[in-house]
């Protein structure tokens, strides 16, 4: 199971670490899908009901030259959205050969998938996505892999379509969002410039529980060319965070950068009011 929950991350940033019991309810969603595929396994005589494509294990090592290779045949470009999959038809997990190669940075084998008609927006997933989903797009901006990051967005990658934990009932994020928390000023940039929304918050519970914009998330990790950038591209500096509803806790990326004490950050909103 480590080859699916490597694709996984449920951010716990300075802004959004506030309910254990959020956490809880995903830890329990994400155990079960953990469960069913290490127990399930346990029951077969091949000992595993995960199966890899050689075309996703390909793009796994950044094989270009096998790559091509393998799509010379027309199965494998008819195909060339199905990678690894544990339980039948991938019901556990699933991933493409395309997420593989995003994930780890190869821009070059995503270049070749993308050229060769693998769906830029293929997500993994778990549950056959009703736990859990996430683009090749989403893997790559978090990881700060700009180059694959070009190539996806080139290739008509939607910037918008957010990682959802339970139908994102549970929780929500864009890549934006989680490229802006991790300080990737370069992905952030690119982003925008694909059509990325400046202003599409991380939620928990719908919004109910926690909503943050990647700006306010930026501003309270002290990522000073992050929120520059944000800025340019149209992000809105008094949009609140919210911890449930605003009526437990709430506050700006301005409030947020004062009380960290991020100077620059500070003075760069101050120059917005």
């Amino acid at each position: 199971m480590q080859s699916v929950m490597w694709v996984i991350n449920l951010r716990m940033t300075s802004a959004t670490m506030f309910s254990s019991k959020v956490f809880v309810s995903a830890a329990v969603v994400l155990i079960a899908a953990y469960v069913l595929a290490e127990g399930c396994s346990k029951l077969q005589d091949v000992g595993s009901l995960t199966v890899s494509s050689p075309l996703y294990a390909a793009a796994s090592r950044n094989d270009v030259a096998r790559i091509q290779e393998l799509l010379e045949y027309p199965r494998m470009i008819k195909e060339i959205d199905v990678g690894s999959q544990t339980g039948p038809l991938g019901a556990v997990s699933s991933a493409t050969p395309l997420i593989a190669a995003a994930g780890k940075g190869h821009a070059e084998a995503v270049t070749a998938l993308l050229k060769a008609g693998a769906n830029p927006n293929a997500p993994f997933t778990l549950g056959l996505g009703m736990v859990f989903t996430r683009t090749p797009l989403h893997v790559a901006a978090d990881e700060g892999h700009a180059d694959a990051v070009a190539a996806l967005l080139k290739a008509g990658a939607n910037p918008n379509i957010p990682q959802a934990l339970g139908l994102g009932l549970t929780f929500s994020s864009t890549p934006l969002y989680d490229a802006a928390a991790n300080g990737h000023t370069e992905v952030v940039a690119a982003l925008l410039q694909g059509g990325a929304d400046p202003n599409a918050p991380l939620t928990r519970g719908l919004g109910m529980l926690c909503s943050a914009t990647p700006l306010y998330e930026a501003a309270a990790e002290g990522h000073t060319d992050v929120v520059a950038t944000l800025l340019r591209g149209g992000a809105d500096p008094s949009a609140v965070f919210t911890l449930g509803l605003g009526m437990v806790s709430s506050g700006t990326p301005l409030s947020v950068a004062s009380q960290r004490g991020h100077t620059a950050i500070q003075m760069m909103l101050n120059d917005t009011r």
